[in-house]
């Protein structure tokens, strides 16, 4: 049995280590909304080293490496592991639609944090023939606000539409948005992205830029009423191999100029879709005007190598790397007019092998 000296001696060591252990630097406090009722749920992070990438409240683009936490039912957090100098906290709502990044002056200080009135708008679908359920995405435009507490941090806001319907987002942070309709593709309409161009880019529709004003509701509605739906076929789809996917664009009539623009960006692009297997396809409601319609046909080539990633840094990884090994194998474009009055001749027009253009 050990001695009295011995376990007093253990005991005084031990207690000398837990004195002078470094303390773990923590910021409390509270996060009111407009009105100053508690916030609860909402996610509070440090961030002042770190990206935020955020997608309906959900870190994109690699793991954020931060602290976090949550308020309470009272809208109380407690932050822990924090700096000791000047500390960039911010606020994520529940819902992932409100951000309000604050600065902390240093450990310790406790925080009244109140969020802004948000913004409400309004969404309106409805577009005959196109899908059941349109995704509409929103993205703040914090990089052009010029101010270091809003430096790199990316939020996005997606809502979905049944066609013939309409959403009320009504928690939105005030601000300059880049609005557009994603297309998305497959039998269940959530099977991928439509992609264009080499190396293929998301294809958007109904892009515009929306000026949200605290307190007040703004309306965008995406609907068509007038016009002709577009039906035909794309030939050559025989001889590809290693198909990725084969898509059909509607784009403005001066979409397609030169061989070079089948690399670029398709904007506006005023619809999308799957060709069959035998070419064949089916545009939804278009208004009266004259468009070009673009096939492109992907093949499936290797992915590149993963480079290695600093631990201090966020890791891109996902849409980059497929994008980088889907390769353009066959292109094609022809022009159709719509009228009022009656619907356009059957469209067929045929693809051609995709070659590199001399600049």
């Amino acid at each position: 049995m050990r001695n009295i000296k011995e376990i007093l001696f253990a005991v005084a060591i031990g207690l000398l280590a837990v004195s002078t252990s470094p303390a773990e630097e923590k910021i409390h406090g509270v996060v009111l909304d407009d009105a100053g009722r508690p916030v609860a749920g909402a996610r509070v992070l440090d961030a002042t080293s770190q990206v935020v990438f955020l997608m309906d409240g959900k870190f994109g683009c690699g793991a954020f490496k931060g602290t976090t936490t949550n308020t309470d039912d009272v809208g109380r957090f407690l932050l822990r592991g924090v700096g000791e100098n000047k500390t960039r906290v911010i606020v994520v709502s529940e819902d992932g639609q409100m951000i309000q990044p604050v600065e902390a002056s240093g450990p310790g200080q406790a925080l009244k944090i109140t969020l802004p009135k948000p913004a409400t708008l309004l969404i309106r679908y409805d577009i005959p023939g196109d899908v059941a359920e349109a995704y509409f995405e929103l993205t703040l435009r914090t990089n052009k606000l010029k101010l270091p507490l809003w430096n790199y941090i990316t939020l996005k806001t997606t809502a979905k539409v049944s066609n013939g319907g309409q959403i009320v987002l009504s928690n939105l942070t005030a601000g300059t948005y880049d609005f557009s309709r994603i297309r998305i593709g497959g039998p269940t309409n959530s099977g991928f992205m439509f992609m264009s161009g080499d190396p293929a880019e998301f294809v958007r529709s109904d892009l515009q830029r929306l000026d949200l004003k605290s307190g007040r509701t703004q309306q965008v509605h995406v609907v068509r009423s007038l016009g002709q739906r577009v039906q035909g076929q794309v030939t050559g789809l025989e001889p590809t191999t290693n198909l990725a996917g084969a898509y059909l664009y509607l784009g403005s009539a001066t979409a397609i100029g030169s061989p070079l623009d089948f690399k670029s960006k398709l904007e506006p692009c005023f619809d999308a879709v799957e060709l069959g297997e035998d070419g064949h396809f089916q545009t939804a409601l278009l208004e009266p005007g004259t468009y070009t319609l673009v096939a492109e046909v992907f093949n499936l080539g290797e992915p590149p190598p993963r480079k290695p990633v600093a631990d201090d840094e966020p890791e891109f990884w996902g849409f980059e790397g497929l994008s980088r090994s889907l390769r353009l194998a066959f292109v094609g474009s022809t022009k159709v007019t719509v009228t009022r009055q009656s619907p356009p001749s059957v469209v067929k027009f045929r693809l051609r092998p995709w070659v590199e253009p001399q600049k």
